[in-house]
This record gives C-alpha cells, sequence and structure tokens, in this order.
C-alpha cells in the first residue's frame, strides 16, 4: 500500500508509474490495475528454488532465486530505463540492484529492518527513531536517508482528512472505538480484542468500529462473534476510507504497524499492540514518546479493558496522546518524498 501512496504522489506531478510485481495469492495486482497503474507481470513462480548463498530470512518470498528475478526484471523492461526503481521487499539487497543498475537512473529502497546492505540513491525508513546514522555501513555515501514518520507513505485521504483531524475531549454518550488487526490478522487477533473489551464492567458505553481486510481468513467468524459480543459492533470490510472512519472515532485499538502512523496523522489517541517482531520496536517508541498506550500479546486478556476505560475516564490523557501522536507525523510523507525523488532526478517529470 506505500508503493500506490507513493504512485499517487508521483502521478499527481505528471509522473508516470508501473508497477513490477511476480502474480501470488492475495496479491494487489487487480486492485493497481483498478486505479489506471500499468501492471508488468514477473513470471508465475513454479518452485521455491533458492541458491545456497541466499538462505536468509524472507529469501522464499521470491519465488525465485535473487539473480532470477533481477534478470526477469530486466526482461520485462524491455530496453527502457526508468529514472528510478522503487524497491520494497525484505528479499531483495545490493546484489539484485546492481543487476538493473545499468537498466535505470536511480534506485530508492522503502526498509524497515535495518539488516540489509543497499545499492541504492534513495533509503526511507519510515519507524520513529530510525536515524540516517543506523545506515552508515549498509548504503552508499551518497545515498540521501529519509527516517521518521514525517516521510510515511499515508494515503492521499489521510493527506487530506490530517489538518481536520480533531477528536472529542468531552465524549458523548457512548464513545466511538476504532479496532484494526491489520488486512490479514493471521492470528485472529481481532477476537481476542472483542473478548478482552467484553471484560469491562461496563457495555453500553461503547460502539466498536471492527475494521477486516477483503483477505482475512475470519471474516466469517468475527462476523458471529460481534453478535455475540455484549456491546454494539459495527463490522466494515475493506472500507473505503480508514481516515474517514477514524475520524468518526474517538480512541483506536491498532496492531502497531503502519496504521500507527495513520493514527498519528490523524492525532487518534490509541492503543497499540504489537502482533511481529518487527512492530515491537515501533510499539516502544510509540510508547516512549507518549504517543501509545501499549498492550502487549501476553497482556491482552487483563489489560486491555483496563486501558480502554482509562482513556475513556482520563480526557486529559486523551488529549496528551493525541497531541503527541499528532507531532510525530502529518500525513504529508507522500509527497516530501515524491517531492525528493523528482529533485533528485533533476527533472519535473520522474518516471
Amino acid at each position: 500500500m506505500r508503493c500506490l501512496s507513493l504512485a499517487h504522489y508521483l502521478m499527481e506531478n505528471g509522473s508516470h508509474c508501473s508497477f513490477i510485481t511476480r502474480p501470488a495469492e492475495g496479491d494487489l495486482i487487480e486492485k493497481i490495475s483498478s486505479l489506471g497503474i500499468n501492471i508488468l507481470e514477473l513470471p508465475e513462480a513454479t518452485a521455491t528454488e533458492i541458491e545456497p548463498d541466499e538462505m536468509r530470512p524472507y529469501a522464499n518470498w521470491l519465488g525465485t532465486s535473487q539473480h532470477q528475478d533481477a534478470l526477469d526484471t530486466i526482461e520485462l523492461l524491455n530496453g527502457d530505463t526508468p529514472d528510478w526503481i522503487v524497491i520494497d521487499h525484505y528479499a531483495i539487497d545490493q546484489d539484485w540492484a546492481r543487476l538493473l543498475r545499468p537498466h535505470c537512473r536511480h534506485i530508492m529502497v522503502l526498509d524497515d529492518m535495518n539488516t540489509t546492505t543497499h545499492d541504492c540513491d534513495v533509503l526511507l525508513n519510515q519507524n520513529l527513531n530510525s536515524t540516517a546514522d543506523d545506515y552508515q555501513s549498509y548504503v552508499p555515501e551518497q545515498c540521501v536517508v529519509l527516517t521518521g514518520p514525517q516521510f510515511a507513505l499515508l494515503r492521499p485521504e489521510f493527506t487530506e482528512a490530517a489538518d481536520a483531524a480533531t477528536h472529542h475531549q468531552h465524549l458523548t454518550t457512548k464513545t466511538e472505538v476504532l479496532v484494526s488487526m491489520g488486512g490479514v490478522d493471521a492470528t485472529n487477533t481481532a477476537r481476542d480484542v472483542l473478548k478482552a473489551i467484553a471484560n469491562r464492567d461496563h457495555h453500553n458505553d461503547v460502539k466498536i468500529h471492527l475494521v477486516v481486510g477483503p483477505s482475512a481468513p475470519w471474516k466469517e467468524n468475527l462476523e458471529n462473534l460481534s453478535k455475540e459480543m455484549p456491546y454494539e459492533i459495527e463490522l466494515h470490510i475493506n472500507p473505503p476510507s480508514m481516515a474517514a472512519l477514524m475520524a468518526r472515532a474517538d480512541i483506536a485499538i491498532i496492531a502497531a504497524g503502519s496504521t500507527s502512523w495513520e493514527c498519528c496523522a490523524m492525532a487518534m489517541p490509541m492503543i497499540a499492540l504489537p502482533l511481529v517482531d518487527n512492530q515491537m520496536h515501533v510499539a516502544e517508541h510509540l510508547e516512549q514518546h507518549g504517543a501509545a498506550l501499549v498492550v502487549y500479546p501476553d497482556q491482552l486478556e487483563r489489560k486491555l479493558a483496563q486501558s480502554v476505560d482509562l482513556l475513556i475516564n482520563t480526557p486529559e490523557l486523551r488529549s496528551e496522546l493525541s497531541r503527541k501522536a499528532s507531532s510525530l507525523s502529518d500525513g504529508k510523507g507522500g509527497a516530501k518524498v515524491s517531492h525528493i525523488l523528482q529533485q533528485i532526478s533533476g527533472i519535473h517529470h520522474a518516471n
């Protein structure tokens, strides 16, 4: 989704964008095409054959060796030399980029892990507390390193809504609570969240807006569970505008991934749950900056209900969380990054 956001801002400034992707279960090829973006499809993977020197985390996500993936990409380019190739894949490193260097003018990498060496002209890590110094030994000396949620590639709806974002200091009869555990939510944490909220002493004072992705395997289970809970739940499957839902909500309970930066842009008081390893640091840093309450998975049953009650009953805390969250991201990261890419390329329209 972050690549789609970047493509939006580039195309808004007159650029032409294409996506190079390999078909796989759960891919976004249909969605990308529906937005009028050109798709260049790599051959469908028939086996996961990884070269011995590529046995590292995420290597098998390519569906082929890194070398073969680069050759397939070069063939797809068919002699074209784009101004930029943007890499967003944990299994791709400097070896892939060096093969592509003669076939493009510039390379950008989107990174979260800070564990891989890259050959690129721009690197973006939008996580909190990431710094350019972290990448001294991982990128070329001349590489422009962009770090922090001020460069978060949020969807355009958040750019438009961020300036108008305000949240209730004095709650009405029911507190509107947004719950989002990510697009897939492989472990069905949303179910555990709903059950934990049911542990509260009061039930008529909240309305839950439960957001579920279109590929989530638990949609039917959650729909049935929603009817059994002692409080009001409205289920939103792949809602057309997450920003619009956040604008309605008073507080949010979210997985501590990219939704964290959406909440920051919307000045949303939030409870963040780190569900996978790369979300742990996000949650810790949000907590350190006073921008979120954090509930770890092993605390969910006993602590989540207490955290919800604390936010409902403490307007000063909601206000402080909202203020500190909004100081981390203004929702305009996509426009900033697009401008930087076009400046580096030295032309008004980048491809």
